[in-house]
């Protein structure tokens, strides 16, 4: 299942970037932590939400959902990640697997500017 997801989101996605930034070690005489920010490319596929699916809450207007394929992922996706779609970043707010026999086949990020 999870080749055949990977093949249609291949087929009818587009390449995108996952970015995660991660704090070294804090430097008292600074008083901060570099930050480094690391960048893997995914295949996946942004989509709208419906109408009846925002509720101005949980998942508010603008809000889109990117639905990523999960082969080839090493780390699985995370709230604060960043994804990169041509010049726009959006912003991880949430993320559900859907898996087979428990291994991930695609990652759904809820995602905003």
């Amino acid at each position: 299942m999870q080749d055949d997801a990977a093949a249609l989101i291949a087929e009818e996605g587009k390449s995108l970037t996952l970015r995660r930034a991660v704090a070294g070690a804090y430097d008292p005489a600074t008083s901060s932590a570099e930050i480094t920010a690391t960048d893997v490319t995914v295949k996946g596929m942004i989509l709208n939400y419906r109408d009846s699916q925002r509720d101005g809450t949980l998942v508010q207007s603008g809000d889109r959902k990117a639905v990523l394929t999960a082969k080839g992922l090493s780390d699985a996706p995370q709230q604060n990640d960043v994804i990169i779609d041509g010049s726009d970043e959006l912003n991880i707010v949430g993320v559900s697997r859907i898996e087979e026999a428990g291994v991930p086949v695609v990652y759904v990020c809820q995602v905003r500017k």
